[in-house]
């Protein structure tokens, strides 16, 4: 509201040339972008936009839109400067999970502790690391079992387990059939 009239009483005073309602938003919004941590690009881009607006309001409009879109942008970023390093994760874990990997190689693929990383390996994807790569190497080998003729201790060694007695029970454990008849029944 105050905004509002603070704007018409700008808008109505004849004494302020349109030059310098210019030069006021193009400071106002470099200012705003600076301490909100956009970049030159952003302002360059903000600048630009104002020069190519013929009145007043449209000027305003920008500098409306500039302070709105910012900081969305900026949550965007933030967003994913968190998630990379679980995206980098993910792939590693999808590109490896045939091989007996640790905790601690993907720590060291994506450059985190592992205290650090399993807090938000666990807050982004909802479960822990261990539990990823198990559902990652059961659902490839239920994969294995529909559209290949592998035996079971093939499938067994392709997913990552060495043990054949523990890759079923954990095959059971989490689709509620053994790998024989999961094949049998989806193959």
């Amino acid at each position: 509201m105050a905004r509002e009239g603070l704007r018409a009483g700008v808008l109505a005073t004849s004494r302020i040339r349109g030059r310098e309602i210019l030069e006021l938003v193009l400071d106002a919004g470099e200012i705003f972008a600076l301490r909100a941590g956009g970049g030159d690009g952003e302002i360059q881009a903000f600048q630009q936009r104002c020069g190519q607006r013929g009145r007043m309001e449209l000027l305003f409009k920008e500098l409306e839109g500039l302070h709105i879109q910012t900081p969305k942008r900026l949550k965007e970023q933030q967003e994913n400067e968190t998630t990379r390093p679980i995206r980098m994760a993910k792939q590693y874990i999808q590109e490896n999970y045939g091989r007996n990997i640790t905790l601690e190689d993907v720590c060291g693929a994506v450059g985190f502790s592992s205290t650090y990383f399993s807090a938000l390996f666990k807050k982004e994807t909802g479960e822990g690391f261990s539990k990823y790569l198990t559902q990652v190497r059961i659902d490839r080998a239920k994969e294995l079992l529909r559209e290949t003729d592998l035996p079971i201790a093939e499938v067994c060694e392709t997913v990552g387990y060495s043990d054949r007695k523990h890759f079923t029970q954990t095959f059971h454990k989490i689709t509620g059939v053994n790998p024989v008849e999961f094949r049998r029944l989806y193959g």
